[in-house]
């Protein structure tokens, strides 16, 4: 094992003594029957059954998890770094429930059953729905059901295109792009820290470091610009919003960025989606403050994203 792999089982185990006191002598058969690597191969989110395919290409680890102690680890197939969601179990109860908990809150409520050799499970979020009783997810339930079964397969290595960036280079602004208004923008509320309305590249390049959100009809996607000039993205999607909510977003993908002349150009150099790697999106800033911020596409397409770090 690893020094990686070391770390993440003492933060497992670390995570999880507190739950493991609790459990009884009893409990302990029943952990160890939950132990090792598990695959998901059907998956019902608030309704939506997601396709096997898409279980692969939609899950943070392609649907792959393990479960060491009472933690359950995601891998992410972008970075390789492990996410953990620690768990109890009462096997006493009909059906067996399973909670998970984070900070001593409960994330998730649910139940779970072995069904030969396959693991069901059924979760809801305790603040939108009660504890579940049957192993359903329909439509409205704000729950999910999963299938996993052993995987019994070495995960194979992601293969993750790691290209260059790009020499930067001056993006003109698309043709669409309006003119100035002539006339002054309105007074910022009180409420909002006000930012100069004419901004050198330097000026944007400062107010763009951080997290941002932005909705793109499929969901909510998440880009983070580091100040070392790489970004990464992840994204919660409308068919997984419970699955999103309960364990981790998505990856989707990393590189560069820069600030050219008002526009601001990602490069992607590693991507979950092959068909995005190498791709360079240039999106012209049109206002950008301390919490918001407009833009417009190559298309044309104005599109607005808030700061949530």
């Amino acid at each position: 094992m690893d020094h990686t792999g070391r770390h993440v089982l003492l933060v497992a185990l670390s995570l999880t003594c507190s739950f493991a006191a609790a459990q009884t002598d009893g409990t302990q058969p029943e952990r160890n029957r939950l132990q090792g690597r598990w695959r998901i191969t059907e998956l019902v989110d608030d309704g939506s059954v997601i396709p096997a395919d898409r279980i692969k290409l939609w899950l943070p680890s392609g649907g792959r998890v393990e479960i060491v102690e009472n933690g359950l680890i995601f891998t992410d197939r972008l970075d390789g770094k492990k996410r953990i969601k620690t768990f109890s179990i009462d096997p006493a109860t009909y059906p067996k429930r399973i909670v998970f908990v984070a900070q001593e809150k409960v994330e998730s409520q649910g139940i779970y059953k072995f069904d030969n050799e396959r693991l069901v499970v059924c979760l809801g979020i305790p603040t939108l729905t009660a504890f579940p009783t049957d192993f359903s997810a329909h439509q409205g339930s704000r729950r999910m059901l999963l299938v996993l079964e052993r995987d019994t397969e070495r995960p194979a290595e992601v293969q993750l295109a790691d290209l260059p960036p790009p020499p930067m280079r001056p993006t003109a602004p698309p043709a669409q792009l309006p003119a100035p208004p002539s006339q002054p923008a309105p007074a910022t509320p009180a409420t909002t820290t006000p930012v100069p309305a004419a901004l050198s590249d330097s000026d944007v390049a400062n107010l763009i470091v951080g997290t941002w959100r932005l909705s793109d009809g499929a969901g909510l996607l998440d880009v983070t610009f580091d100040r070392n000039g790489t970004f990464r993205s992840s994204r919660e999607s409308l068919e997984l919003s419970t699955f999103h909510s309960v364990f981790v977003q998505t990856p989707v993908s990393s590189g560069t960025w820069g600030v050219k002349q008002g526009s601001l150009t990602t490069h992607v150099t590693k991507s979950t989606r092959p068909d995005r790697v190498g791709q360079t999106i240039a999106l012209q800033v049109r206002t950008i403050s301390l919490k918001d911020l407009v833009f417009i596409d190559g298309l044309g397409r104005v599109g607005q994203a808030t700061k949530l770090r």
